[in-house]
């Protein structure tokens, strides 16, 4: 009877690393994340600040496409104006002093 010697492999199998428990969430700098009160005391003043740059941009566009009426009525500051039309660029552009500049 012959019995085989099975030689072990020479390179061993790397050891089993433990496996590393998740962190808690940890923002850059090792600081804890922010309170749900903080977060939303920022979206609040975040949403104010783009509004106080959006409205007068809305505001210039909208009293451009209102009635003259609407915009006397309303001391010059039209948000939504009732019967938006494009007057007021009509007669600009019919003037010739838009086209003259322009070419």
């Amino acid at each position: 009877m012959s019995t085989t010697m099975v030689r072990p492999d020479p390179t061993p199998a790397p050891p089993s690393r433990p496996r590393r428990q998740r962190p808690h969430r940890v923002l850059v700098g090792g600081m804890p994340p922010p309170s749900i009160l903080s977060r939303v005391v920022k979206a609040v003043v975040l949403t104010l600040l783009c509004a106080l740059v959006v409205v007068p941009f809305v505001s210039v566009v909208s009293t451009s496409l209102a009635d003259q009426a609407q915009v006397s009525q309303a001391g010059g500051f039209v948000l939504f104006p009732e019967n938006p039309s494009l007057r007021a660029y009509e007669s600009i552009f019919q003037g010739g002093v838009v086209t003259r500049a322009w070419w």
